[in-house]
């Protein structure tokens, strides 16, 4: 039996959507999200789902929701966390606690591109 309901469709190319999120101010920004929201409730997390239209969401996902989560949508791939460390680091080196400029600042080091080959790894996994 043959899915019509792709053809004649373009394949999505979830690398390009995942490349535009990760140089995008909200890659940066999710990952200060992820680990703020760590500091207050160890069963949180934040998800980017990549969508076929081209276009992401990030998501926040709280474990023991009973929300369900549909698939077949697109691929959904947990942001990647910092150290503890390198954490503490950023915010020293940032100077506040205020996510924006946490962010900016994480923009400016290479614990960044670490974190970016992390999301293209688990692209990878995904079928």
């Amino acid at each position: 039996m043959t899915d019509r309901s792709t053809q004649g469709k373009p394949m999505t190319n979830y690398t390009t959507i995942l490349n535009r999120f990760i140089h995008s101010d909200e890659f940066a920004e999710a990952i200060i999200n992820t680990m703020k929201s760590k500091e207050h409730s160890s069963g949180s997390y934040y998800m980017v789902e990549l969508l076929p239209d081209e276009t992401w969401n990030v998501l926040w996902f709280r474990v023991g929701d009973d929300t369900p989560m549909p698939t077949g949508w697109g691929k959904r791939l947990g942001i990647p966390e910092l150290s503890p460390q390198e954490f503490q680091a950023l915010k020293e080196e940032a100077g506040t606690d205020d996510a924006q400029k946490l962010a900016e600042t994480l923009r400016k080091k290479d614990t960044i591109e670490k974190q970016a080959a992390v999301l293209r790894n688990l692209l990878r996994e995904i079928p």
